[in-house]
């Protein structure tokens, strides 16, 4: 699977997700608009270790810009997640 559309998050499995072999582009039409990163559990993760690094950078990136949301931001987020019993 090269991608996945946003309309094929609704559809796909957890085990499916677990099944990717790397992370995935999340398109809508012709745009990347995230990736689905399979996250397995500690006996089932056989990864390289340049991959772990990639791994700790993404976490990374995403800790840092999670601390530059601004506070509408992060209201805006909060709205979404709760409207979909996300907490």
């Amino acid at each position: 699977m090269s991608s996945i559309s946003v309309s094929d998050l609704r559809t796909i499995s957890a085990k499916a997700i677990q099944a990717l072999p790397h992370p995935t582009p999340i398109k809508d039409g012709k745009v990347t608009v995230g990736f689905l990163v399979p996250v397995r559990g500690a006996r089932q993760m056989r990864v390289r270790s340049d991959n772990k690094d990639w791994l700790r950078e993404m976490f990374s990136r995403i800790e840092e810009a999670e601390a530059e949301r601004t506070p509408e931001q992060q209201q805006a987020i909060d709205k979404l997640l709760a409207e979909r019993g996300i907490e």
